[in-house]
């Protein structure tokens, strides 16, 4: 004859779910017992569940983000641009020397005064550089990823007692078998990305500067003489009153380079 005896026990040791601490379940199953060969043999099992969080630190990351591009511009040096313009002759009516006849006396004539001109044009400009950027912002993040686990610890407990009792003066062994742990992930793993210090703003030239002259004002006009002016006489030649020079005599001409003409001579008494 085969005598079953069952009991079965179960017990919440405890349970704790606060943030920050671990959620812990236990439950007692047993003894649950069973006669035979004149032998009484109770099986408690013991389960233990509870939940832990574990971190890992993943590889940092690099993170670039393209910013709006920027324009710098810098004011360089003006400039001043010469322009050689075409020459200039300039005619004023006037008197000047003249000899009479082939006296070698010395005359006054009306004549024109003819000068030539050199001419520039001078024009100031502001002179600016325009450089375009491309702006980037270089982040390093510190990664981790937090995984929760369910972890089921579970104890097999076995007595054996003599004859069809569990009197613990009958019990001939008590074994308890070494915990088989069971780790379940919950949900999937919370990914975390921490920035490690602040973000380096790097600004790379696109092409060249574009450089832009924009003109100061007016040009200057200057007109500079070429040489001395030349006399050419249109009127008579006129005696000069005071002492002249006998013939061939040199005759005294007025300081510059002025032709002296040789026109009829009118002579005034």
């Amino acid at each position: 004859m085969r005598l079953v005896l069952t009991v079965a026990l179960v017990m919440v040791a405890a349970i704790a779910a606060t943030a920050g601490t671990a959620f812990t379940q236990t439950t007692t199953t047993g003894p649950v017992c069973t006669f035979a060969a004149g032998k009484t043999t109770c099986v408690t099992t013991t389960t233990t569940k509870e939940t832990t969080t574990e971190t890992t630190n993943l590889p940092n990351e690099t993170v670039v983000t393209n910013l709006p591009n920027e324009t710098v511009v810098t004011n360089l040096p003006d400039e001043f641009v010469v322009t050689n313009l075409p020459n200039e002759t300039v005619s004023t009516p006037t008197s000047g020397p003249c000899e009479v006849g082939n006296s070698g006396r010395l005359g006054t004539a009306e004549g024109i005064s003819t000068q030539e001109l050199a001419v520039t044009s001078t024009q100031a400009f502001n002179v600016t550089s325009a450089q375009e950027l491309a702006v980037t912002s270089t982040q390093e993040l510190a990664v981790t990823s937090t995984q929760t686990f369910e972890v089921t610890t579970v104890t097999v407990k076995t007595e054996i007692f003599k004859g069809n009792t569990t009197n613990p003066k009958n019990r001939e062994s008590s074994v308890t078998s070494p915990p088989v742990v069971t780790k379940t992930p919950i949900g999937a793993p919370v990914v975390e990305k921490t920035p490690i210090g602040a973000p380096v703003v790097e600004k790379t030239p696109i092409g060249a500067p574009v450089v832009t002259k924009t003109p100061i004002g007016d040009p200057v006009v200057e007109k500079t003489p070429i040489g001395d002016p030349v006399f050419t006489a249109t009127g008579k030649c006129k005696n000069v009153s005071g002492p002249q020079k006998r013939e061939n005599q040199p005759v005294d001409v007025p300081q510059g380079k002025q032709s002296v003409t040789t026109l009829p001579e009118e002579v005034e008494l």
